[in-house]
């Protein structure tokens, strides 16, 4: 080999490597941008459809006897009211709860660790504005556009944002960190 052939091949070999390391890039930011936009698309409600095929409980009425809750999103007091469903009760030992959540075009929505228990017959077959669910690994508010989620059997629904509250839950951007905590 001559010096020329060697250094042909070590500039080939930096340009590939610098290709690639784009393109390492690009798929990184694009898988990033896809996990936060999922809980807003119509494939995670297709996939909640499939996971919890049941259907369940038709009452949109969040009980008068509820447990009131507080969250505390980036610092501003919003009021809301945990149902009785199995899921709302064990949900309500996790309390106070800390998410980060991410305003999406329907939802704030923020991805969680922990598994709670439900019952499937208080699935609901849509969500409903204001709504708090639980369900497939997310913590979520519907904010918006809520004729797209007319017919998505199996949401599990812990609590409501008091009405009175949901213009300041709907002018939330980017990023919110929620703390929930029961109301004094």
């Amino acid at each position: 080999m001559t010096p020329n052939n060697i250094t042909d091949k070590n500039v080939y070999r930096r340009i590939i490597m610098r290709y690639l390391k784009t393109a390492v890039l690009l798929l990184v930011l694009l898988a990033s941008t896809l996990i936060v936009t999922a809980c807003s698309t119509e494939k995670q409600a297709v996939e909640t459809q499939q996971l919890n095929s049941t259907l369940g409980n038709e009452s949109r009425e969040v009980a008068p006897d509820g447990t009131p809750i507080i969250l505390e999103m980036n610092g501003t007091e919003v009021r809301a009211v945990l149902n009785d469903t199995l899921t709302a009760k064990e949900f309500m030992k996790l309390l106070p709860y800390s998410v980060t959540v991410s305003r999406a075009a329907d939802d704030l929505c923020g991805s969680v660790r922990e598994e709670l228990p439900s019952d499937p017959t208080e699935g609901q077959k849509s969500w409903e504005l204001g709504e708090i669910g639980w369900f497939g690994g997310w913590f979520t508010i519907l904010v918006d556009h809520e004729e797209r989620f007319s017919n998505m059997p199996g949401v599990m629904i812990i609590g409501k944002v008091v009405d009175a509250d949901m213009d300041t839950v709907t002018a939330f951007t980017g990023r919110v960190d929620i703390t929930v905590r029961l109301a004094e």
